[in-house]
C-alpha cells in the first residue's frame, strides 16, 4: 500500500537529512528542502510476495526500505509527486493537480440471452365465438459484470473503495393463456351487448431467487354498445436485478429523521409520548425533566452503513 502526504520541513528534518549525508546545494542546505518547506512524504507497505529487483527500485528513489513483502503490481511512481496546497483560491500549482487529478470510469457489461418457443391456436367453438389458446417455454440467462477503475477500486479520491464483482443467474419459465368468449353482439340478447373471459399462469424458476408463480383473470362484459365494465385479479412478482444482487458493496454514510429529536418531536401528536415510553433519553435540557427531546446523532451526522447487491434476495 502506498500512502502520500505533504508536510513542512522541520529543523529536527533538515538535521537528519545533513546526518545522513543527503546532498547538500551551494548554501549547505539538503537538496530535498530547508526548514518550513512544503515537500511529500511518503510510505510503502507490501503484503504479498517479495521481489528484489522492487526493493532496489525503492532503495534509488532514496526510501528506507526494511523487511516487507513486494505485490506482484509495479510499484508506485512517487518521483513526479508534487507538494499540494489546499488553502485558497487557485492556490495549487498545475504540477500538484497533475499528479493528484485523475479521471475515473466504472463499466458495466450486461449480457443477456433468451430462448422462447410457443404455440397456440383455435380450440373449438361456443356460441359466443372461438376459444383460443397459446402456451410457451421461456429461457433466461443474464450475465454482470462492475469493472470500477483501478483508482476507484482501492478507494482513492471522495468514494470508498469499490470492487469488483459480478455474477449471473438464468430462470425456466412455462406459460399459458386462454381467451373464452362468452356472448357476442351477433347474439342480440338484450342488455348483454359482449361478454369475454380470458386467462393467464406462468411459473417461473430462477436459479438465485427460487420458485414462484404468476396468474391473472379477467373478465369483460359490455351491456350495451358503447359501455364496457372490466375487471381482473393478479398475483405478480418481481425478481431482484442484476444491480441489487451484484452490485459492489461500498461504504455508504447516510443519516436519517429521528421522531425523539427535538426537531422533529412535534410532527405527530404522539412522538413525545412513545419516546418516552421508549426509555429514551429525552433530558434535551439537562434539567432532569423527561421534556421528550433529543439531539439525535444520527440526524446531526451521517452514520456509517454498507451499500450494494445481495445475492441472497429473493421474489
Amino acid at each position: 500500500m502506498l500512502a502520500l502526504d505533504a508536510r513542512q520541513l522541520t529543523q529536527d528534518d533538515v538535521d537528519a537529512l545533513i546526518a545522513a549525508e543527503s546532498p547538500l546545494d551551494t548554501n549547505g542546505i539538503p537538496q530535498f528542502g530547508g526548514v518550513g518547506d512544503i515537500v511529500c512524504d511518503a510510505s510503502f507497505r507490501y503484503e504479498t510476495g517479495s521481489s528484489e529487483e522492487r526493493l532496489a527500485i525503492l532503495e534509488s528513489q532514496g526510501l528506507a526500505v526494511s523487511e516487507f513483502n513486494i505485490q506482484d503490481a509495479a510499484p508506485v511512481d512517487i518521483t513526479q509527486c508534487q507538494p499540494l496546497n489546499l488553502f485558497g483560491e487557485n492556490a495549487a500549482s498545475p504540477e500538484a493537480l497533475e499528479y493528484v487529478v485523475q479521471q475515473s470510469s466504472t463499466n458495466n457489461d450486461i449480457d443477456q440471452s433468451v430462448f422462447n418457443a410457443n404455440f397456440g391456436g383455435e380450440l373449438f367453438d361456443l356460441p359466443g365465438g372461438t376459444v383460443a389458446f397459446n402456451v410457451g417455454y421461456e429461457t433466461r440467462r443474464e450475465t454482470a459484470r462492475f469493472v470500477p477503475s483501478a483508482a476507484d477500486e482501492v478507494g482513492l479520491g471522495r468514494t470508498a473503495e469499490s470492487p469488483i464483482t459480478g455474477g449471473s443467474y438464468s430462470t425456466d419459465e412455462y406459460y399459458g393463456e386462454v381467451f373464452v368468449p362468452i356472448i357476442d353482439p351477433d347474439m342480440e340478447i338484450p342488455y348483454l351487448y359482449d361478454a369475454q373471459f380470458e386467462a393467464s399462469y406462468r411459473n417461473i424458476d430462477n436459479s438465485i431467487a427460487g420458485e414462484a408463480e404468476a396468474w391473472t383473470v379477467g373478465f369483460q362484459l359490455s351491456p350495451i354498445e358503447g359501455l364496457q365494465f372490466r375487471g381482473n385479479m393478479t398475483e405478480s412478482l418481481r425478481a431482484p436485478s442484476l444491480d441489487e444482487l451484484f452490485s459492489p458493496i461500498t461504504t455508504s454514510f447516510q443519516s436519517a429523521d429521528d421522531p425523539c429529536d427535538d426537531r422533529n418531536i412535534n410532527d405527530r401528536p404522539n412522538f413525545q409520548a412513545n419516546c418516552i415510553a421508549e426509555g429514551v433519553r429525552t433530558d434535551t435540557n439537562g434539567d432532569g425533566i423527561a421534556d421528550g427531546t433529543i439531539r439525535s446523532n444520527v440526524q446531526t451526522a451521517p452514520a456509517r452503513g454498507r451499500a450494494g447487491g445481495n445475492p441472497n434476495l429473493s421474489n
